[in-house]
């Protein structure tokens, strides 16, 4: 994955559906972590109800950087991973904001 530009993942139809996200999202690599900004799109799931497959996709394409997401409430927090797996969701200082210097 290109690490300055966004990349675009939507859904596929015809995808083995038990490991392919379910969600829209924009995705790359800046600095040390991965952004993930959810599009809410009809039809899909959020980022945040999908966090499992979006935690494995980010793994296959980014290694294991820390995966920070912006949610369809504009709000960032962390998708926290064990290298492997999703483990849960760890909250941001809501004062962190980085949609102007990753070009969001």
């Amino acid at each position: 994955m290109s690490a300055d530009t966004w990349e675009t993942y939507r859904c596929p139809q015809f995808f083995p559906r038990e490991i392919a996200p379910r969600s829209a999202f924009r995705h790359r690599l800046f600095g040390p972590f991965v952004l993930v900004v959810d599009l809410d799109e009809d039809g899909t799931m959020s980022v945040t109800n999908d966090a499992d497959r979006v935690v494995a996709f980010c793994l296959r394409n980014y290694g294991k950087e820390r995966i920070l997401y912006r949610d369809s409430m504009q709000q960032w927090d962390e998708l926290a991973h064990d290298g492997t797996k999703f483990v849960g969701f760890r909250a941001l200082p809501r004062c962190f904001k980085i949609d102007r210097e990753a070009g969001v």
